[in-house]
């Protein structure tokens, strides 16, 4: 089942409650539900966490890394995550997810200004886990706005990249033609590619 309340602003943690409760939810997005705090989340992840597999926390300005945490560690199923906007999610929340979440197809980070350099590794290890496995790896990475990240780091983890189709790096300003040209090395099959102009 998926409910999208995207850009309910009347829901709170009470109501989180109840939605922990609905059977079956695979798929739930509370993008912009700004009365949600840690507490509402981790309702929804202690009880539904294990089945979800599209989880949109975009934008839950009241939210902090504790929920990325919990997230980590009770959603192991995520094919589809979103934690944009969070100004408190650190690199490390970042490895909490892509240690558990093996089936990461697309991760959303835009605008999580705390990331640094340090939140690539746990990345590249995701991606390694998951062509080792043979699971269907990551395709669509939004890093847009995580301006900490620098050219060096980004560069080292590109090899592993190749199963990206989008890439979205708009305001990391520290990137430069270089990583263009080894994203067009190393990423054949990109489809949407979103720079900082160079």
């Amino acid at each position: 089942h998926t409910l999208d309340l995207t850009g309910c602003r009347q829901v709170s943690d009470e109501g989180c409650q109840h939605i922990a409760r609905l059977p079956a939810l695979a798929s739930l997005s509370l993008e912009l539900c700004n009365r949600i705090t840690d507490m509402g989340v981790q309702a929804v992840v202690r009880s539904a966490g294990a089945r979800l597999q599209m989880l949109n926390l975009g934008d839950v300005r009241q939210m902090t890394n504790i929920s990325v945490q919990l997230v980590g560690d009770h959603c192991p199923s995520l094919i589809s995550l979103s934690i944009a906007g969070n100004s408190q999610a650190m690199d490390m929340d970042i490895g909490d997810v892509c240690k558990k979440a093996h089936l990461l197809q697309n991760l959303n980070l835009r605008a999580c200004r705390r990331l640094t350099d340090g939140c690539l590794k746990p990345i590249a290890s995701l991606l390694k886990r998951q062509h080792v496995k043979g699971i269907p790896p990551l395709r669509s990475l939004d890093l847009g706005g995580c301006s900490r990240i620098t050219e060096d780091a980004f560069c080292v983890v590109l090899p592993l990249c190749s199963s990206l189709t989008s890439l979205d790096l708009r305001g990391c300003k520290q990137l430069t033609g270089r990583t263009k040209e080894l994203i067009a090395k190393y990423c054949p099959e990109m489809q949407d590619l979103t720079f900082p102009p160079v």
